[in-house]
């Protein structure tokens, strides 16, 4: 009895609706060997895979359940929920969900809801990510690494302002190249450092940097040893062993400019090895290759009243010459058409010859004198009463005594002083000389 009973079950009440799950007309399926079961379709190809609408009641939220995530709706929002295995619910129809702001822009958690921002956008096309103009970057990373070999500042002025040290460190190797262009200058602190585009130097404030190293302050050397030169340099160090400023030429010969912190010098009017030679006023002198030496007594300058005496130290003019005075002269031969020209007169004293022989050379050019600097005296000094030179008054530039001509043959002197309007004379010697004229 209770096998009968058992078949009949088997047969009218199980069988029945399984075979209702499977072919209930034509759409649904049941497939034993995949365990997936499609609803309105005959192929499914997930563990449930429906073909329609899939309607869920609202229920109040489940409980979590180790490894497995739940959906339901939500009973009091009606919005599609999802539990996942930690207990933790997810809005998932809430606007919550929904990008926020404009496209292109990057999203961000705004008091649980997503919000985008104009001023950090990224474009797909050109993967480019843009910050906008006046915005803050703040980049809180210690490591930094851009691949690209070039970065635009596209601003008219772009400022770091780092709350620590700024540290900008090449590969070993690589330089750290600046590259000044126009009239550009680079700048540390405005007043403290400049680097001119020309390449100038200036430390501290300076008006002008027309020098390789401008410095408006004191320069302070660190004592080192003696070092070598490179060929076409010169160096200037302090040595650590006497504390001494020292040169350094390129050929490798050094030598101290100071001892002991002073100018080096030595003897000649009573200086001292460590001082300059002579007493006050007195011009220093070589007096051998490392040394100063002086002579008081035959060369002073009076720093006071900008007085200079030979063999006084104690002038009493601009220049006061306690002795001689030997002036070199110098022969030339002049000729009628050219007179004495500016060439001529880097001497004081000419010793003058005619161009030619047997008469009187009368210059006709104008001026028979060039030019010479104001205060400038210069004598005339025939040679022979054969090579006669004549010089004629109010021609051009030269004023004669009396207004009358002079012809310098031999013993013959003229002496003028040039002034404002041209030459004059001061005193001439004259032997009157009876030759015919010569014109060359």
């Amino acid at each position: 009895m209770k096998r009968s009973l058992i078949l009949f079950l088997i047969l009218f009440g199980i069988l029945p609706c399984l075979y209702v799950a499977a072919v209930d007309t034509g759409v649904n399926e049941i497939i034993p060997s995949t365990h997936k079961l499609g609803v309105r379709t005959l192929n499914p190809n997930e563990i449930l895979s429906v073909n329609g609408n899939l309607a869920l009641k609202e229920n109040p939220r489940p409980s979590s359940t180790s490894n497995f995530g739940k959906l339901y709706v939500n009973g009091s929002t009606s919005n599609l929920m999802f539990l996942d295995d930690a207990g933790i619910q997810y809005d998932i129809t809430s606007s919550s969900a929904v990008p926020g702001g404009a496209n292109t822009q990057f999203q961000f958690n705004d008091s649980g809801v997503f919000a985008g921002n104009g001023s950090l956008t990224f474009t797909k096309a050109s993967r480019t990510i843009a910050v906008a103009a006046n915005a803050t970057l703040d980049i809180n990373s210690t490591n930094l690494t851009i691949a690209d070999t070039d970065i635009a500042f596209d601003g008219g002025s772009t400022t770091f302002s780092p709350t620590g040290a700024l540290t900008l460190l090449p590969q070993n190797g690589s330089n750290l190249n600046v590259t000044l262009l126009g009239t550009s200058d680079m700048l540390i602190d405005s007043t403290k450092i400049t680097l001119n585009n020309n390449g100038n130097l200036g430390i501290g404030v300076l008006p002008n940097i027309n020098n390789f190293v401008s410095v408006n302050g004191d320069l302070a050397l660190r004592e080192i040893t003696p070092t070598t030169a490179p060929g076409g340099y010169g160096k200037i160090y302090i040595d650590s062993s006497n504390n001494e400023l020292c040169y350094d030429a390129d050929d490798q010969s050094a030598v101290c400019l100071t001892n002991n912190g002073q100018v080096a010098g030595s003897g000649g009017g009573g200086g001292g090895g460590a001082s300059p030679g002579g007493s006050n006023g007195s011009v220093q002198l070589r007096q051998n290759s490392t040394t100063f030496g002086a002579d008081a007594t035959n060369l002073h300058w009076d720093d006071s009243n900008n007085r200079l005496g030979l063999k006084t130290n104690s002038p009493n003019a601009t220049l006061d010459i306690n002795g001689n005075i030997a002036v070199k002269s110098k022969e030339e031969i002049i000729s009628a058409g050219t007179g004495i020209t500016s060439a001529m007169l880097d001497s004081t004293v000419l010793e003058l010859r005619g161009a030619c022989t047997g008469g009187v050379v009368d210059i006709t050019a104008n001026p028979q004198i060039a030019a010479g600097q104001p205060g400038q005296i210069l004598t005339l000094v025939g040679i022979y009463d054969a090579e006669a030179v004549k010089f004629d008054d109010n021609l051009s530039n030269l004023h004669l005594a009396g207004g009358s001509s002079i012809t310098l043959g031999g013993n013959d002197m003229l002496v003028l002083i040039y002034g404002p309007h041209g030459w004059t004379e001061i005193a001439r010697a004259d032997n009157i000389e009876n030759m015919g004229a010569c014109f060359n």
